[in-house]
């Protein structure tokens, strides 16, 4: 008996007890499911000494910091290998207006519905955020976003100052006047520089808007955007939906301005919320599975959410929270992917030739394309759209098996050849699967961007996938 109970004890030290005590990896993802990560630990400050103890800590384990809001980029940008991963959507304080109620300062993990719903109250408005809300400001500045407002172009024009904690765990006060270099270089720098903190945004009055639809060639968009919308100060927002089912690819676009206009009825101010979840979830998802699926979004498109003729009046915080919940998907075998193309408009009829002709012979399973007018960037180091572009907002369905994986690899790079001979560019938020050499076609100041980071951060302690990619080992 006594052998049988030393022979059970020497299986529990050895075995038993080891298992007990081996910590659990801890992995963080992106939206796109497709870049799982191991990383040592997952920190969610709430103070912006928090930060500076994490900082410290990396320091001293020789650790990478990589920086995560709400997990939207999907090219690695919020992570690295065994990187400590600062989460800062706890970091969510709304700081309050400036007295004459121009400016509001965040910190960056808040929200855009956050702040709208601060803003409504006071009958105020942001100015640029992505076209939904649920979004972190400081993911938003890192990214250097744009939104459906003709009139602004990426968020760094909305941008007065922010608070940046460096690799030295030291904290700056960035704006075009104190520290303008590095204004220019952390807005659309991808957390390399150093983590945001807080931030003041201009904003603007909360405007009622008559929305209107029509329908017309998508050949003739271009020429239409440039006469009849941005010759005309009351149009707030605008975007142009192009047909995707299979009969009629780009044939034609559902065109929707949002038109400033004089009264302001008592009854527009309250935020609305999403309705129809499920049954905006179950009509995208036969979409991914079937082109009879793709008939019937777009009848929905055309019939029911934006449809010529049909005015409605609507507040400018409400028309900037449109639906999204329902883009949730958690798909075992696929998943959803955004892309994004930036060209001139002189062009963006031929682009879409290629974009058709791409999609057609590659089998690429589009879910919906929008296009968006966005106004040259003179300011950001890395700006996408150097000159007056259309943005094409591609939304596509692919498997997350490595073949599919790699399919959707190639056919992007035909993307961004296709945008690059037409003058155009490709956004960096999302997949690293551009080439080197297409990468810096696109960002011909790449290299002096890396240069700049190297020069503020020389202990490389800001790190993530993306710049692991094309910064340090340079593969394709």
């Amino acid at each position: 008996m006594k052998y049988r109970f030393l022979n059970f004890l020497i299986f529990f030290v050895l075995f038993i007890v080891p298992i007990r005590f081996v910590a659990a990896e801890i992995k963080i993802n992106d939206v796109s499911r497709l870049n799982e990560t191991v990383v040592i630990d997952i920190r969610k400050p709430v103070s912006e000494q928090d930060i500076q103890t994490a900082i410290q800590a990396a320091v001293k384990a020789d650790k990478k910091i990589s920086i995560a809001g709400r997990r939207h980029s999907q090219g690695g940008h919020i992570m690295a290998d065994d990187a400590i991963v600062l989460d800062m959507t706890s970091y969510n304080k709304i700081i309050g207006l400036n007295n004459d109620k121009t400016l509001i300062t965040v910190q960056s993990g808040t929200t855009w519905a956050q702040i709208q719903d601060f803003l409504n109250k006071e009958n105020l408005a942001v100015r640029v955020q992505q076209s939904s809300n649920i979004f972190t400001v400081g993911g938003s500045l890192s990214a250097n976003v744009h939104g459906r407002d003709p009139r602004y172009g990426p968020i760094i024009e909305t941008v007065q100052s922010f608070r940046l904690v460096k690799a030295d765990g030291k904290i700056m006060t960035v704006s075009r006047i104190e520290n303008p270099d590095l204004f220019h270089l952390v807005i659309g720098g991808y957390g390399l520089f150093g983590v945001i903190s807080e931030v003041a945004l201009f904003v603007t009055g909360n405007s009622v808007l008559e929305k209107s639809t029509s329908t017309m060639d998508c050949k003739n968009y271009p020429a239409y955007l440039q006469k009849q919308v941005l010759n005309n100060d009351a149009i707030e927002l605008h975007y142009a939906r192009p047909d995707i089912t299979k009969a009629n690819f780009m044939g034609v676009c559902s065109v929707t301005s949002y038109s400033k206009i004089a009264h302001h009825p008592d009854a527009l101010s309250p935020l609305k919320q999403e309705s129809l979840i499920s049954t905006s979830k179950w009509f995208l998802d036969i979409s991914r599975k079937s082109d009879w699926g793709k008939d019937v979004r777009w009848f929905i498109q055309d019939q029911l959410l934006d449809t010529p003729g049909k005015a409605q009046v609507i507040s400018r915080n409400n028309a900037m929270r449109p639906p999204v919940q329902f883009l949730d998907y958690q798909g075992i075998q696929d998943t959803d992917i955004l892309q994004e193309y930036f060209i001139p408009i002189a062009a963006a009829s031929h682009f879409m030739d290629d974009l058709k002709a791409i999609v057609t012979t590659e089998n690429i399973n589009i879910l919906s394309i929008t296009l968006r007018h966005v106004k040259a960037d003179h300011e950001s180091f890395l700006p996408y759209a150097p000159n007056e572009t259309i943005a094409f907002v591609l939304y596509i369905n692919h498997g997350k098996d490595a073949a599919s994986v790699e399919r959707a690899k190639n056919w992007t790079r035909k993307l961004i050849n296709a945008a690059q001979l037409r003058g155009g560019s490709y956004y960096l938020t999302y997949a690293n699967y551009a080439t080197s050499e297409q990468i810096r076609k696109s960002y011909p100041m790449l290299d002096n961007f890396f240069a700049k980071k190297r020069q503020y951060d020389p202990l490389g302690l800001f790190s993530n996938k993306f710049y692991e990619q094309y910064a340090l080992h340079a593969k394709d």
